[in-house]
């Protein structure tokens, strides 16, 4: 049974925990260079600032299967010409807009064969690397294409061995490893894979359920920052979670460095936290899915501000599952119940300096 959005629908596929039936919502995994690659982290000091942080900017989108329409848009990513990716759940394709939000082109259709999806739920995307990868949740697998939106190849199948995924959430390469870092969130880990030959080798996991210090309960999204720091939506267990990607002789691991959050509705609380982002500064924001805003952190997870309310006005949101940044500090929000997509100031940034 699928609950509709007058309940919270979190990011996994046929789940059940606290007495609730899950039901897959998106995730917001873009990255590359540390700081994400669809969300770039600038090295220049010149500041800008399009207002106060959650200043609404802009809206596109509507319910329905047609161009720039979604149906439970999942997660949202910006790479650094300032496209935004949509995965667009339920209509089973990724979209491809400009940052005015106007249609550019689209791939993907129903189904388990080749180029496929069903109930994709992320992308990745590496400047430094040929592919963009796909987490194709109820699928069980990530799939690779090339920057063409052709497909490359596939690798996953459904399990809880080495390699086998469980409605995978996510996926962040971790460069210069080019190792895959992906949310395998019914499983309750995370799992490292072998890019550097095309193949998605299995190398690692990390996690196991349980509410302890580097467990989990259903992880969702990950991001990195611009010290190879990564983070992780805990979704389950209402948290977040900061570890140190370790890669030295060629191994790869996870150290667990902190952690933040509880459930709840107040300052620093969650309610099943899904997307998250990474802007130049180290900055993180989260999508607070099941309280229906954005709340923004210090890379020490200190609270800052936060936006946003239940409802289907501009600034509002109805469990809101994927965030990213561009370069120029503005947010994008897949605002998932309300088929759409929302634009708004991040506040003051770095930015690139005028030529």
């Amino acid at each position: 049974m699928r609950q509709s959005f007058h309940t919270i629908r979190y990011r996994f596929f046929g789940l059940c925990f606290l007495g609730i039936v899950v039901a897959l919502s998106g995730c917001s995994a873009f990255t590359g260079e540390p700081g994400n690659a669809f969300q770039m982290a600038n090295t220049n000091n010149t500041t800008a600032s399009c207002g106060e942080a959650g200043t609404f900017l802009a809206k596109w989108g509507s319910l329905g299967s047609g161009d720039g329409q979604f149906h439970d848009p999942a997660d949202v990513g910006v790479d650094d010409k300032g496209d935004l990716y949509v995965v667009d759940r339920e209509n089973s394709r990724i979209q491809k807009f400009n940052a005015s939000g106007v249609y550019v082109a689209q791939w993907g259709s129903n189904g388990n064969g080749v180029g496929q999806f069903s109930y994709p739920s992320g992308v990745s995307e590496d400047r430094n690397y040929p592919f963009v990868a796909v987490a194709d949740t109820a699928n069980n697998r990530i799939q690779l294409y090339d920057h063409d939106n052709k497909f490359v190849y596939s690798f996953g199948s459904f399990g809880n061995g080495d390699g086998q995924l469980s409605g995978p959430q996510a996926g962040v390469f971790i460069f210069p490893s080019v190792a895959l870092l992906v949310s395998d969130g019914g499983n309750h880990r995370l799992q490292w894979f072998d890019m550097a030959g095309g193949n998605g080798i299995f190398l690692k996991e990390v996690g196991s359920e349980g509410s302890g210090d580097g467990q989990f309960s259903f992880p969702s999204d990950i991001v990195v920052d611009s010290t190879w720091n990564f983070y992780v939506a805990d979704t389950g267990n209402h948290r977040i979670q900061k570890f140190a990607a370790k890669t030295e002789d060629l191994s790869v691991r996870a150290d667990f460095l902190t952690k933040w959050g509880s459930n709840g509705s107040g300052d620093g609380q969650f309610s099943f936290p899904s997307g998250l982002a990474v802007d130049s500064k180290d900055n993180i924001y989260v999508a607070d899915t099941g309280n229906h805003r954005i709340q923004k952190f210090d890379v020490s997870g200190n609270f800052l501000t936060k936006w946003g309310s239940e409802g289907s006005g501009d600034g509002q949101f109805s469990s809101p599952s994927g965030v990213a940044v561009d370069s120029q500090g503005n947010v994008y929000v897949a605002d998932t119940g309300n088929h759409r997509i929302q634009k708004f100031c991040g506040g003051v940034i770095e930015v690139d300096p005028a030529p």
